[in-house]
């Protein structure tokens, strides 16, 4: 992904999910041909939908809500959180 004022930067995970719209896809699939680092963080997220297949519907309420029924399903240290919160900020 790029940064600075590159209208592409932010476009990355949206394309590995297939939610960008048609002329978008093609215009970013024509700009990742030039940018290499869009094609790197491309390259990082293309596992994603797989590992979210694999969420059910409680796990994704569970994410969604903050609410961990269960002891097993341990909560994010507060460091962790806000440096994955950072990372996607920074994306």
């Amino acid at each position: 992904m790029s940064g600075g004022t590159d209208k592409h930067a932010t476009w990355d995970a949206a394309y590995v999910l297939g939610s960008l719209p048609r002329a978008q896809r093609h215009e970013f699939e024509t700009h990742l041909s030039a940018c290499a680092s869009c094609r790197n963080a491309v390259g990082e997220l293309a596992g994603m939908p797989s590992v979210l297949s694999l969420l059910s519907a409680d796990d994704v309420r569970v994410v969604d809500e903050g609410d961990c029924p269960s002891a097993d399903v341990p909560a994010l240290r507060t460091q962790v959180l806000a440096s994955l919160l950072a990372a996607l900020h920074r994306r």
